[in-house]
Formats: C-alpha cells, sequence, structure tokens
C-alpha cells in the first residue's frame, strides 16, 4: 500500500468545461442542435412581442393624434365664435341711420378680410376691404328655420371657384340680411397651420367642398396616420358639418433611444450566447465520465483505494455509467481489505475511549459479517445493568445481526460454563443448545464459537452459524480479542464510576451522584404530563463539630458512617440518600407526599437523637432538617435544593426541628420575576391598549381634554388597569419603553380624531421620571407629534411630585424645552408628595392636578376642604389651571367649582373608556353644551 487512505471515497471527475471547447465530430453536432434549437423559438418570441408593443404603441399614438385632430378642430370653432361674437356688436346700418360705414371697423383686418353692410331692402349699403379681390356671392344654403329666428349668423361658400375658397359670415337680424363679412382664412385656419409642421390637413364643407389643405415639405412615409374628426356648424351657423382630415408620418417605437427591434435583436443575440454556454456545458458533461474513469485508474494503480467515480445516475442509464460502476466495484472489493484492518483500529480506539459496549460490539458485529457476508452471528457478554452496585451479580446481553441487516437486541439469564462447552473452541456438537446460540436457516449449517474467559468462567461468547461448505473466518479471533478488551475496559469503568459517583466514607450518594440521581426523578415522567411527586430532605447533623472537636476527626468518620448506616435503616427501599459533604445528609423520596415526607423526616431526627456508641462511649448528637417537593416547590436540581435550604435554614433555628418549604418565603420575589418577564413580553407583542377619561369645564361642561390611561391586554388574566403593573414596569426599568408606546398610541389616536373631526381638543398623556432620566424625552415627543402631524399645543404631559424631591435639574430642563415646544405640563397628584414652594415656583408647568384623596373628602372632612383652598389659592397665586381628580358627587362638584377650580375629571362625568366609546361620549356632550339651557343649567 504506497498511499495513505483517507477519511471518505475520493471522487474523481473530469476537468471544468471552460478548459476546452467541445471538440470531436459528436460534441460539435450536438453543440449545433442545442443552438439551432434554441434559436427558432426564440425568433418567433420576438417576433410576437414586437409586433404586440408595435400595435399597443399605434393605438396609443393613434389615439393621441386623434385627440389632437380634435383639440385644433375646436379652436377653430373658437375662431368662428369669436368672429360671431365681433359681427353682433356691429350696429344696424338701417337701424342707426348709418350713411356710410364708419372708418374703423372692430375686426377688421384680423378677424374679416371684407365686411359689406345692408339696408332695410336687403341692398348693399357700404362695403370696406382689405382685399383687393372682387366680392363675390355665396352659395345659398337653405335654412328654413333660421327665417323664424329675431336674429341668427350663417356661414357660406363663395359660388365661384376659388383655392381655397372664401367663407362669408352673415348676420341677420328681423329675416332681413344685415352684415356680411369674409372670414379673413390667416386667422381662421391659424391653429392648424401654426402647429401643421410636417403634417398633413384638409377641412371640407358638409358638400365635401375642400377649404383648407396643407401639404407638408416632405413626405409623410409610406402608411401616414391619419385622423378624421367632424365639427358639426349646423346648429350655430346653419352650415352642416365640416370634416377635418389630418395626416401625420408614423414613428418607430423607441426605448432608451434606440429602435426596440434593435434591444430584441441584442436580447436575442445574448440568449442564443447563452444557450450555447449551456449546451457547450452539457456536452462537457456527457463526456465527463471517460475523462473520470482515466483518472481514477491512474489513481488506483498509484494506491489510492478510497478512488470512486463520480455517478449522475442510480443505477446507471447509459453504457458509461455501468463502466463506471464496474470501477468502483473492483475499488469497493480492494478498499474492504484496507477497510477491515482500519475497522479494527477503529474498535481498538473505541474501546480506549470508553465508547459504550453495545456501540463496541455492533462494531464487531459488523465486522465478522464482512468477513462472512452470508453468516449470522450472535454476540453475548456479561453486563452489568447498574452503576451504583459493581459488584453486583451482572445481567447477560445479547446482540444478533445476519446478511440482511436485521440487528436485534435480547436480555438473556446466563451463558454456558466452560464445562457446557466442553472447552469447545471450533465447531460446536450437536447436542449444545441456548439462546445465545443463532438459529441454523438450513441443513448443513454448523455453529462456530469463540468464548472469552474471566475468573473461571465465560464472560463473553461469540456465535456464528455458517453456511454448508464454509471456513470461520481468519478474522473471528482478533474480534473475540477485542471483545475481552472491551469487558475488561468496562468493568474498570464500572468501577471508576462507581467511585466518582458514591462517598468514599459512608459508601452513599456524593454530591455527583445526588444530581444524576434527581435528574434522572424528575426526567422521568411523560412529556406533557405532570412530574411526579418527589421529596428532597436536606439533614444537618446538631453537635457534630463538638465531636470532631473533643475526639477527634478518626471518631467523627466512624460517627458518621454509623449516621449514614442509620439513615439507610430509617427510609424505605425506594429513598435514595445522600452525603453531601461534612455533616449534610439527603434523602430523596420519589412519590411521596407532604405529610409523609415531614413525618418521616421528624422520625428520623427522633432517632438521630438516640445515642451512637462508639468506642464504648455513648455520644448523643441531633438533627435538623428542611424539606422541599417536586413539583410543588419546583422542577429542577437548582429549585429544589434552594429551597430545601431555606427550609433547613428556619429549621435550625430551632435545634432539632423539621420544616417544609413555604412558597410565602419567596413569593413575592418568583411573582415580581414573572411579571417582569411576561411585561417585557408584552411590550415586545404591544398588547397594551389605551382607555380616556374625560375632563370636563367647571364653568359649562365642555369637554376641554382626555386623559390616557393604559391597560393590559393580559392574554390569560384579561384587561388589567395600570395598578397592576406599573409599580412592577418602574421597578423593572420598563416605564421608558412602555411610556413611548403609549405617547405613540396616544397621538396616534388624536390624530385620527382630529381628521374625523371628533371634538377632543387636548389629550394628555402620563410621564415616568425613567423617561425623563434617559435624557430622550424631548426627541421622542418632537419625532412623534411629526410622525402624526399632532399640533404641540394639543398634548399635556404629566408628572408627578417626585421631580420635586431631588436634584431633577435634567428634568427641568426636558420640561422646559418641550413647555417652549408648546407642548403644555400637568403636575399630577400635587399635595401627596414633597412639594417645595421654593421648587414649585420654578418647575415649567402649566396645570396643577389636585389628588383624589383631598376630593374624596370634601364635605365630610374640613382639613380636605382648607387644603383643596388652599391648593387652588397657590395655583392661582402662579397663575395655573388647576383640575380636580376623582370627582364622584354633585357635590364635591359644586365644592370645587365654587373654590374656583378650573376643570373637573372623575367618576361623575365619565369613567375611563376605550376610544370608540369617547367618540360617543363627547360627539353628545358637544351637543349637550351646546343647549344654553342645559350649559346654564349645568353652570
Amino acid at each position: 500500500m504506497r498511499n495513505a487512505p483517507s477519511n471518505g471515497p475520493t471522487t474523481v471527475a473530469a476537468a471544468p468545461w471552460w478548459r476546452s471547447l467541445p471538440g470531436g465530430r459528436l460534441a460539435r453536432r450536438l453543440f449545433v442542435l442545442f443552438v439551432a434549437a434554441a434559436v427558432v423559438p426564440l425568433l418567433l418570441s420576438d417576433w410576437v412581442a414586437l409586433s404586440a408593443v408595435e400595435r399597443i404603441a399605434e393605438d396609443l399614438h393613434q389615439k393621441a393624434h386623434a385627440d389632437r385632430t380634435r383639440e385644433l378642430s375646436r379652436q377653430v370653432l373658437d375662431r368662428l365664435l369669436a368672429a360671431r361674437d365681433v359681427m353682433a356688436a356691429l350696429p344696424d346700418p338701417a337701424a342707426e341711420g348709418l350713411p356710410n360705414m364708419p372708418e374703423a371697423v372692430p375686426g377688421l383686418g384680423t378677424t374679416f378680410e371684407r365686411l359689406e353692410s345692408f339696408d332695410a331692402e336687403g341692398r348693399r349699403h357700404a362695403s370696406r376691404s382689405t382685399s383687393s379681390r372682387t366680392p363675390a356671392e355665396p352659395d345659398d344654403i337653405p335654412g328654413g328655420w333660421q327665417a323664424q329666428a329675431p336674429a341668427f349668423h350663417r356661414l357660406l361658400i363663395e359660388r365661384e371657384s376659388a383655392t381655397p375658397p372664401r367663407i362669408m359670415l352673415e348676420r341677420h337680424v328681423g329675416g332681413r340680411l344685415v352684415w356680411r363679412a369674409e372670414l379673413r382664412s390667416t386667422a381662421l385656419w391659424s391653429p392648424l397651420l401654426d402647429g401643421a409642421g410636417d403634417t398633413w390637413w384638409r377641412v371640407l364643407d358638409a358638400t365635401g367642398r375642400e377649404l383648407l389643405r396643407h401639404d407638408p415639405a416632405d413626405e409623410l412615409g409610406p402608411e401616414p396616420r391619419l385622423a378624421s374628426v367632424a365639427l358639426p356648424l349646423d346648429g350655430l351657423f346653419a352650415a352642416g358639418s365640416w370634416q377635418f382630415e389630418h395626416q401625420a408620418p408614423r414613428t418607430a417605437i423607441q426605448f432608451l433611444g434606440s429602435p426596440l427591434a434593435t434591444w430584441l435583436g441584442l436580447l436575442a443575440l445574448g440568449t442564443v450566447f447563452a444557450v450555447a454556454l449551456a449546451a457547450h456545458w452539457r456536452i462537457r458533461r456527457v463526456f465527463q465520465p471517460l475523462e473520470a474513469l482515466a483518472e481514477g485508474t491512474r489513481r488506483l494503480a498509484a494506491g489510492d483505494t478510497r478512488t470512486r467515480v463520480a455517478m449522475r445516475a442510480t443505477p446507471p442509464d447509459d453504457e458509461l455509467e455501468h463502466l463506471a460502476c464496474n470501477f468502483n466495484d473492483m475499488a469497493t472489493r480492494i478498499d474492504d481489505q484496507l477497510g477491515a484492518l482500519r475497522e479494527l483500529a477503529a474498535i481498538d480506539h473505541d474501546i480506549l475511549r470508553g465508547a459504550p459496549l453495545s456501540e463496541v460490539v455492533q462494531r464487531l458485529l459488523a465486522q465478522v459479517l464482512r468477513a462472512a457476508p452470508r453468516a449470522v452471528v450472535a454476540i453475548s457478554w456479561r453486563d452489568c445493568a447498574s452503576l451504583e452496585d459493581p459488584s453486583g451479580e451482572p445481567g447477560v446481553r445479547t446482540l444478533r445481526a445476519s446478511a440482511s441487516g436485521h440487528l436485534a437486541s435480547a436480555q438473556l439469564t446466563g451463558l454456558p460454563s466452560l464445562a457446557e462447552l466442553g472447552q469447545h473452541t471450533g465447531d460446536a456438537s450437536d447436542d449444545l443448545a441456548g439462546p445465545w446460540l443463532p438459529d441454523l436457516p438450513g441443513a448443513g449449517w454448523c455453529h462456530v464459537l469463540r468464548a472469552v474467559e474471566r475468573e473461571g468462567q465465560v464472560e463473553g461468547l461469540i456465535a456464528l452459524a455458517l453456511p454448508p461448505a464454509s471456513t470461520p473466518p481468519d478474522r473471528l479471533d482478533a474480534v473475540r480479542d477485542r471483545l475481552a478488551v472491551a469487558l475488561t475496559a468496562r468493568r474498570r469503568d464500572r468501577e471508576l464510576a462507581w467511585r466518582a459517583t458514591h462517598d468514599s466514607l459512608t459508601s452513599l450518594l456524593n454530591r455527583l451522584g445526588l444530581h444524576d440521581g434527581l435528574d434522572r426523578h424528575l426526567a422521568t415522567h411523560p412529556a406533557g404530563a405532570e412530574p411526579a411527586s418527589l421529596a428532597l430532605m436536606l439533614i444537618d447533623l446538631d453537635h457534630f463539630k463538638d465531636v470532631n472537636d473533643t475526639r477527634g476527626h478518626d471518631v467523627g468518620d466512624r460517627l458518621l458512617c454509623q449516621v449514614a448506616e442509620r439513615l439507610v435503616e430509617q427510609v424505605p427501599p425506594t429513598a435514595s440518600v445522600a452525603r453531601l459533604g461534612g455533616d449534610e445528609f439527603v434523602v430523596l423520596l420519589p412519590g411521596a407526599t407532604a405529610d409523609a415526607a415531614f413525618a418521616l423526616a421528624s422520625h428520623i431526627c427522633r432517632q438521630l437523637k438516640l445515642a451512637f456508641l462508639i468506642d464504648g462511649i455513648s455520644t448523643v448528637i441531633g438533627a435538623s432538617a428542611g424539606i422541599s417537593m417536586s413539583p410543588d416547590h419546583g422542577q429542577t436540581r437548582v429549585e429544589l435544593a434552594r429551597r430545601a435550604d431555606i427550609a433547613l435554614y428556619t429549621a435550625k433555628a430551632h435545634r432539632g426541628s423539621v420544616c417544609l418549604f413555604s412558597e410565602s418565603l419567596d413569593q413575592a420575589a418568583s411573582e415580581r420575576a414573572a411579571w417582569v418577564a411576561e411585561l417585557r413580553e408584552a411590550i415586545v407583542r404591544q398588547e397594551f391598549m389605551l382607555h380616556y377619561q374625560p375632563r370636563v369645564s367647571a364653568a359649562d361642561g365642555r369637554v376641554v381634554s382626555v386623559e390616557a390611561l393604559v391597560r393590559w391586554q393580559h392574554p390569560r388574566r384579561g384587561l388589567l388597569p395600570p395598578g397592576r403593573f406599573i409599580e412592577v414596569a418602574e421597578q423593572a426599568g420598563l416605564m421608558d419603553k412602555l411610556g413611548e408606546l403609549v405617547l405613540n398610541e396616544a397621538c396616534r389616536q388624536l390624530a385620527a380624531w382630529r381628521r374625523a373631526d371628533v371634538p377632543v381638543p387636548k389629550v394628555s398623556v402620563n410621564v415616568s421620571m425613567q423617561q425623563l432620566l434617559t435624557g430622550c424625552l424631548p426627541g421622542q415627543v418632537r419625532e412623534m407629534l411629526s410622525r402624526h402631524s399632532v399640533p404641540p399645543s394639543a398634548l399635556e404631559l404629566e408628572v408627578t411630585e417626585s421631580l420635586l424631591a431631588d436634584d431633577a435639574a435634567s428634568a427641568q430642563r426636558q420640561l422646559r424645552e418641550l413647555r417652549n415646544l408648546g407642548v403644555e405640563i400637568a403636575l399630577d397628584d400635587f399635595g401627596t408628595g414633597y412639594s417645595a414652594m421654593s421648587q414649585l415656583r420654578r418647575l415649567p408647568i402649566d396645570v396643577m392636578k389636585i389628588d383624589r384623596s383631598f376630593v374624596v373628602d370634601l364635605g365630610k372632612d374640613d382639613g380636605a376642604l382648607a387644603i383643596a383652598r388652599a391648593i387652588i389659592a397657590l395655583a392661582g397665586a402662579l397663575r395655573l389651571r388647576v383640575v380636580a381628580e376623582g370627582v364622584e358627587t354633585q357635590q364635591q362638584a359644586d365644592w370645587l367649582r365654587e373654590l374656583g377650580c378650573h376643570e373637573l375629571q372623575g367618576y361623575l362625568f365619565a369613567r375611563p373608556m376605550p376610544a370608540e366609546e369617547l367618540v360617543t361620549f363627547v360627539n353628545r356632550e358637544a351637543v349637550r353644551t351646546a343647549d344654553p339651557e342645559t350649559a346654564s343649567s349645568l353652570a
């Protein structure tokens, strides 16, 4: 073996496809076929796409062209209407008695080319012209209805053939002709001629006579775009309808400055190039197995037995794949020979690293089946089911496997003795039978045995059922030797594990063993079911230190051993006893109730008070015990140990007593931790909503403001008032995030009310000291007001008197900044905190709110009345508005109104309500307070 084997099979592939172009006649033919198959549908799709785009663009251009034609025709109509208005303004020559036409005639030279007036008998009275052309008689278009009108205008075309013909406008009054004017063609057709450019125009009258024709200097090209619009003039000028025909050249569709066909052509070329690359890659993929086979053969010849040829299909689907499959089979057989050696080395490694014995046995089974593929193998061994007693009688396990891959495990009652085997190491005798032997599948099959002996008995056994004419595999003895090593290592590991989990002095469980046992007890319950009850009893000896100090540590150790024996005698068989160290012991009682555990602990404490005899000397000590129960007091080892220690600490205050842990010892802390966790999740999930309580004017009862009050829509506890969670949020430092949510929702709701014209002038939001401590409140308020387009004057922030207790310079600076912005500041719960007059006068506030504790006692307690009067007087001296909270009776409202309170808030007027209910309330109150009689009665 010249090359070291790799960790896995080496897959050989051909060189990358971009290294060379397709070579060979077959490859070139395939390449051309791929490209041709892509070009034909690509050209067809480009043609369809271009045709569709051109059709849509043509429709759009045609519509725009028609709209332009219609617009210009209407501009011509506007010129006609303007000429009619000018003529209508001319006086009647017969009625005015004008001997001659005035020198300055309106519209002549601009609107009219020639103007003629007629007398009462219809004879031409006067004429004035700016043209040298001879006046002509227009064609008479009959219109019987015009004769009935007192005054009307009509358009006529001259009789003589002219290019272009002259257009006459006549005015008739009372059935007689008064004025006739030849319209100035340059003025009439200027909308068409000014914007004509390279387009063609033609205008026809009702008889089909061409009134105007404009031919562009350049050709319009093939199939110009045509639009024809009829301009009805019959109702205005009794001239039928004029037809406007407009032709414009067609333009090619442009995209980014180039024709769309050019872009589609470039796209087609790019696609063909991509198809060519894909075809080239695919052809290389087809010929890769040949290159891979050549490379694999070279590597195998060099000694790399892990070489395999990559196959794209399993099972193989062509001749090259079959060739690659045969090559891989050959390489696999070569690799199996080396794999056996590697596997034996890996088994040795597993034994050394302490792998589970069942895993080692499985690898031994695989090794035997590798050497004898048709055999049925069974490996049996003695194994201690528990690590707690290495000297106990071990059980017997067996693993059976066959070439079909079936693996079965079973527990046996024992293994045969050496006498039963008759020191047999070859073929088994016919009369030998046992569950540790595999069944013989057919006639001619025979058993082959290899036994592992230790201290005169069979420790392990390898049994094979071999087909006829088969010989035992060569590596069977090597497998037997490794099974012997594994069993020896297992026994050694059991002894080491027992020493690691047991106390060397008392043979009880030590701290590690206790932890393992406790974790097993807590984990052994069905998923989703309530854990079974478990009592953890922590026992501490009283006066043990005195024994150590007076009689020595050797006597103390023997005393501990006797205590351990006495504990084991007093507990039930299902219990576990452990020594944590020193004079501390633990008893685990699975399935015990609290009463049973307390009774047993009391009994143990009484037994430990009985005298111990050591070296003929009676020694008396005592014990105290603390108990925690699972799952009542915890479901984890740490929780149970901590709470049992709390109970033991209480019991040791009265030596020789027993204490059962009570939730009252740390219930407050646990509840607070749970509330904090739920609050954090609620803030992330935005489970909070706002209720609004109106504040009314004491003078007329109008709603002048609403206070936003947060509520928690708890998923389990329902709707919670702020008193249930605000204090916890402040202690946990969550008020800044919660306050930001409340401020954003209040501004959003106020903006919605303002858009819906709901009469809510202002909203008041409570601000905690934590929000001010962050220093970000002014920026947050600006951002919220800007986000929801709310004016600063519509927002009021309420702060408590705690600002006055300490040095709150930063908080006052922020409040002053907000006040300068236009936001009102209210001092909430005034009279219950730490107010100092020197600080109060410097605090930037606009509103002072009287705490409800003073309002409730109005009319009952003279002191409350005096305090309310003093607060209102103080606010008046500081020019502050006063709001009274907690008004619940009419008598309280009357007292406060007489004292001069500006606004009232309380259940007398409205309770806090959701936003939808508040809209109904304020609309109803707006109607009520608008009634003068209602307002006067309220005042």
